[in-house]
């Protein structure tokens, strides 16, 4: 009877050791849902899926001359536009006059919404639309401008952009129409649109949403 206690205690004895022995030099099991969560690429707006193979338009900019003493210079607004390209929009343009200051992207973002409560430029609400929407005439405001020292700008805009009526193609056209306005200034590499206080990149595409 001992011999076999024995021989069971010594059986539990090398089980154990291997077992712990090959947990230690094979590898971890590989987190399927982790390995899918980090290589997915999340973006912050409703995704326009051009045409395959379609490449997004050049933007040339003009490089319009001023001097420090003018009171105000030419700057280009860029607008957005379906249209039956490969790519799905077009991005037409539209010269206007702003005060020549130094936060000159600020005064720049000012003039596009003017010229977006007018005609809709970029997919912006108008005043119609927005009188329709919330039941009182108005337009979307820039409330402010950031451009951090990595040339990311952040474009914090009140709750009227909410009336553009919905539309992931109108809200591309939001997005890349801001953008490619914006980066006509070198030191502006990347931009956000916030509604109040709430970014894209925080939140998500549902900041948008009628």
């Amino acid at each position: 009877m001992k011999r076999i206690l024995v021989l069971i205690l010594v059986f539990l004895f090398f089980g154990w050791l291997a077992f712990f022995y090959f947990r230690r030099i094979s590898p971890p099991a590989k987190d399927v849902t982790l390995d899918k969560l980090n290589n997915l690429t999340i973006s912050p707006y409703p995704t326009w899926i051009p045409k395959t193979g379609a490449k997004m338009p050049e933007i040339t900019y003009q490089k319009f001359p001023f001097k420090t003493t003018d009171k105000t210079r030419k700057v280009e607004l860029i607008g957005c536009i379906p249209d039956n390209s490969e790519w799905g929009l077009a991005y037409p343009k539209k010269e206007v006059f702003v005060p020549n200051v130094s936060a000159i992207a600020t005064e720049t973002m000012k003039a596009f919404l003017a010229e977006a409560a007018n005609s809709g430029w970029g997919g912006f609400p108008t005043r119609d639309e927005i009188l329709k929407y919330f039941g009182r005439p108005q337009e979307v405001i820039l409330l402010k401008l950031t451009i951090d020292r990595y040339g990311l700008a952040r474009v914090y805009l009140s709750g009227e952009a909410k009336a553009y009526g919905g539309g992931s193609s109108r809200v591309a056209c939001m997005q890349d129409s801001t953008e490619l306005t914006l980066k006509q200034f070198p030191e502006i590499k990347e931009v956000v649109l916030c509604l109040g206080e709430v970014c894209a990149d925080q939140k998500g595409a549902e900041i948008f949403q009628p």
